[in-house]
């Protein structure tokens, strides 16, 4: 038990690691409910595709989620780079950050409207 503990303020970004995996896996099963949900509307074509708008929200909110997670990670390990941690490469994480407000700026284009009421 010393060493667990030892080892979790000596090194915590195993830990934070582990904590943003499991985040990550709950949003991959939220993006796998929405797209399973509408896959089979891709081959069939069976349902009418206004009732797929709940499926598609699923699964760009699983999108949204996972990578949200992997921005707080990589912020955490560049905070990390920046007090002495592990060092970070530079230029991937400049094009992560830039790809990241791209994907921000296409999933806020691709969010349905809020309904306006019954």
């Amino acid at each position: 038990m010393a060493d667990f503990v030892y080892n979790l303020v000596l090194h915590p970004l195993h830990s934070l690691g582990f904590v943003l995996s499991f985040v990550a896996a709950f949003g991959f099963l939220i993006f796998l409910r929405g797209f399973s949900s509408g896959a089979g509307h891709l081959f069939t074509i069976d349902h009418h595709d206004h009732h797929l708008s709940d499926a598609r929200l699923r699964a760009i909110w699983g999108v949204i989620i996972m990578l949200d997670v992997f921005m707080l990670w990589v912020a955490i390990r560049t905070l990390a780079a920046l007090f002495g941690g592990p060092p970070i490469n530079i230029p991937l994480t400049e094009t992560i950050v830039a790809l990241y407000a791209i994907w921000q700026l296409l999933a806020w284009w691709l969010l349905p409207p809020a309904p306006k009421g019954h």
